[in-house]
């Protein structure tokens, strides 16, 4: 979990060693710009330009580290970066680095006072949604109910994650579809008294403060100067719209994601929020064209074969090893 402690303890006084980067990245690292959409495939090199935009960001522009927040998809990718941070700046400093749950189920339990205990169980939810379709729909057969309760929970969290109301009344089926969301409010009422949360609701319930809590918004919007945001083509409606709520129109941020590579489909990723971000923080979009990991032959084939995804940025990248042969730098 992240810690949103505030001090700049460790902090060294001499410049960072920014030799190395290519001209992509070195654009990227040294951008001013306030929103950035940078476009970063595979072996380009992303982690690499993300560790040396915040030493830049630390030493070159003086931004307090605790005013800086990395988010990324999951637990494991956040601890690599963190510790790629610190290997490389040979400081340890209190950067916020974190997954977009963390993040947001920290923000959601200093904001409401959730304890450590308020995750509640998937069978203690299956249990509370069960009983609210009988009381709800009239229906009392048990064993009838149990058939649907995992299609209201699958429709309930297709509903948190992405918005989509039309999609998520299609996954309960027709002999319920129109109690979905007198079952919803119901168990998001009882939820709220109990003070419980799932999985779901750490995000859900992050944008829901913010929309409706202007002071608690303000505050947060306060708390990061900088936001950089990895994997961004994974991203969730629901996920987009918190950040955007938690960017406010104060703090910086630099998104980093790749349209082609978007794996979180079944969590209600949209790789056009990316399009969304360019349009809507009018963000200055780069790219970095340079593969360090493949050989020519197979960057051109996997070019081939993304070029007919629809709806994708248009991108130009080119294998390092086309002119260098030998060893690929560690800039990934």
């Amino acid at each position: 979990m992240p810690d949103f402690a505030m001090g700049s303890q460790g902090l060294k006084k001499q410049p960072p060693d920014l030799d190395g980067l290519n001209e992509a990245q070195k654009k990227a690292v040294y951008s001013e710009d306030k929103a950035i959409l940078l476009l970063a495939g595979p072996g380009s090199g992303k982690t690499y330009t993300i560790v040396k935009r915040l030493l830049c960001l630390i030493h070159d522009r003086g931004v307090p580290p605790e005013k800086i927040l990395v988010i990324t998809f999951t637990r494991d990718a956040a601890r690599s970066m963190e510790k790629r941070f610190r290997d490389t700046s040979g400081e340890d400093l209190p950067i916020v680095f974190g997954t977009f749950h963390s993040v947001f189920y920290n923000i959601v339990r200093i904001s409401r006072g959730i304890s450590g205990n308020g995750i509640v169980s998937e069978e203690i939810k299956k249990k509370i949604i069960s009983d609210l379709m009988i009381k709800i729909t009239g229906e009392t057969d048990r064993d009838e109910v149990s058939l649907f309760v995992m299609h209201f929970i699958s429709a309930m969290s297709e509903y948190k994650n992405t918005l989509d109301k039309e999609k998520a009344i299609s996954l309960i089926g027709d002999k319920y579809a129109d109690r979905f969301f007198d079952v919803l409010r119901a168990y998001e009422s009882l939820r709220k008294k109990k003070r419980i949360l799932d999985f779901d609701d750490m995000v859900y319930d992050c944008m829901n403060i913010f929309a409706e809590d202007e002071r608690t918004r303000n505050d947060w919007n306060r708390r990061f100067d900088h936001i950089l945001v990895d994997e961004f083509q994974d991203i969730n409606p629901s996920q987009y719209e918190t950040l955007k709520l938690l960017t406010g129109k104060r703090s910086n941020i630099f998104a980093v994601g790749d349209d082609d590579q978007s794996i979180y489909g079944f969590r209600g990723s949209r790789p056009e929020c990316m399009k969304r971000f360019e349009n809507e923080y009018s963000a200055t979009v780069m790219e970095l064209d340079i593969n360090y990991r493949s050989f020519p032959c197979i960057v051109n084939a996997a070019g081939r074969v993304i070029q007919k995804n629809k709806n994708r940025y248009e991108k130009h990248i080119k294998s390092y090893l086309e002119e260098n042969v030998g060893t690929v730098p560690a800039k990934e």
